[in-house]
C-alpha cells in the first residue's frame, strides 16, 4: 500500500514529505489510521544534527 510520509535520509537535511511504499498488515497487527502528529524538541535535536 502506498502512504505519506515525513522521511530524514540524513541528518543536517530537510525533512521530506513523500508518498512511501509499506507491507500490507501481517497476522497480529493492524492497520492504524491517524489525522495529525507531532515532533518533539529532542527529535528536532537529531534532524539538525546537534544529537549523537
Amino acid at each position: 500500500m502506498r502512504v505519506t510520509a515525513a522521511v530524514l535520509y540524513d541528518t543536517k537535511k530537510p525533512v521530506v514529505v513523500e508518498d512511501v511504499e509499506l507491507l500490507e498488515p501481517g497476522l497480529g497487527e493492524v492497520l492504524v489510521r491517524w489525522k495529525a502528529n507531532g515532533v518533539c524538541h529532542s527529535d528536532l535535536h537529531v534532524i539538525t544534527g546537534d544529537y549523537p
